[in-house]
């Protein structure tokens, strides 16, 4: 509030007459300083300068520092900076329009293409580096043997092997247990030659037939092969059919060549086996869960200390029973279920057979008649070798 000059009244300071007795009052003067300043407004731009600016969306950081649009440095920072990149080549044109002192609209498009042009070419030279690396760093070399010899040890770097290689299974050169669920190979190198299976699933040893030959019924695999002397002694499985899992053989491979030995096993294929002293050892569970060691030494195979004969003399040397829920088995004189019925078995009447590779097995019933029984049927009571 102010005083009127006339009547002295107070009067608001920016009156120009006094509202009480009307004299008019001196002019104020307003300062410039407090006058409104209306916002900026920026000018349209000129026709052409919009559009899409890939130097901005290339080289973002470099682009930004020539421009002097100092947001852009923020696409160097990982995440971030991809949006910002894309933010560039967005509005690039418009940005590097307004902070450039351009003579006229044609300049302005020839360096940004330019810049275009030098963002397109570091990207296309970015691809083919990568891919040059990528191919590169992707090959697969073979190493060459190599060793190496630290402190009196020697460092051997085995060759890696292939899958058109054929395994070889490696000599135990001590006391090793076997693992019961490895798989069985094709090839043994012995000091005498090649132990190996053929087409026809035979086993060959430098291109002849071990004898007493092995009659696989669907496939031989050579599993463990241990040095005894001078003597190598494989264990050979023998897969058969879904009732008899596998059965198994020793093979010997010495000077005078190869000489396999009688079947033997309870229709299990896990086993483990180990070498004690100059023996061999295979344990397996039987039907009726007992164990069976069997123990070769110097071409003697026996069974819990019963010694196997062969084939010709081991036929029907078990005894078993029949499990069917009939509580009778019928006998085929062919292993074949379309085969005529010879005779029967009761429950709780005993039989003899052995263990065979096949599904149907040879039994021997009273009267010493001989027919077949199928396997699902058999239930071995005990081996008589």
């Amino acid at each position: 509030m102010t005083l009127c000059h006339a009547c002295s009244k107070e009067i608001p300071d920016n009156a120009i007459h006094c509202p009480e007795c009307g004299a008019p009052q001196a002019a104020k003067f307003i300062s410039p300083a407090k006058t409104p300043v209306s916002k900026q407004v920026l000018e349209p731009l000129p026709e052409g300068i919009q559009g899409w600016c890939w130097g901005g969306l290339l080289l973002n950081a470099i682009w930004a520092i020539r421009f002097r649009v100092w947001l852009g440095l923020l696409a160097l920072i990982p995440i971030v900076g991809f949006g910002i990149s894309f933010w560039l080549g967005f509005k690039g044109r418009e940005l590097a329009w307004r902070k450039g002192n351009w003579a006229n609209i044609e300049e302005f498009n020839k360096s940004q293409r330019r810049w275009s042009i030098a963002g397109v070419v570091v990207l296309i030279a970015a691809v083919v580096i990568n891919l040059l690396i990528g191919f590169s760093t992707g090959e697969h070399r073979k190493p060459s043997p190599s060793d190496e010899v630290v402190a009196g040890l020697n460092l051997s770097v085995p060759p890696i092997e292939t899958e058109s290689a054929a395994p070889v299974v490696h000599v135990h050169d001590e006391n090793t247990l076997a693992n019961v669920d490895k798989e069985g190979v094709d090839l043994l190198e012995t000091r005498y030659g090649h132990l190996t299976t053929n087409e026809h699933a035979q086993l060959i040893l430098n291109g002849r037939l071990v004898k007493p030959a092995i009659q696989a019924n669907s496939s031989l695999s050579i599993k463990e092969s241990y040095r005894i002397g001078d003597d190598h002694i494989v264990l050979i499985e023998n897969t058969g059919g879904s009732a008899c899992p596998a059965l198994f053989n020793f093979v010997v491979v010495r000077a005078s060549g190869a000489q396999s030995y009688p079947t033997f096993g309870t229709c299990s294929d896990i086993y483990q086996a180990e070498r004690r002293a100059d023996s061999v050892v295979v344990t397996m569970q039987g039907q009726g869960n007992e164990s069976h060691q069997y123990i070769f030494t110097n071409g003697v195979l026996k069974d819990n200390g019963k010694q196997i004969q062969p084939r010709s003399v081991r036929e029907f040397s078990a005894e078993a029973v029949i499990d069917d829920p009939d509580g009778y088995t019928n006998v085929r004189a062919q292993a074949s279920g379309q085969s005529s019925i010879i005779g029967r078995v009761e429950s709780g009447t005993s039989f003899q057979t052995h263990p065979q590779n096949s599904d149907w097995w040879k039994v021997q019933i009273g009267g010493n008649r001989i027919g077949f029984i199928h396997r699902s049927r058999i239930v071995l009571m005990q081996q008589r070798f």
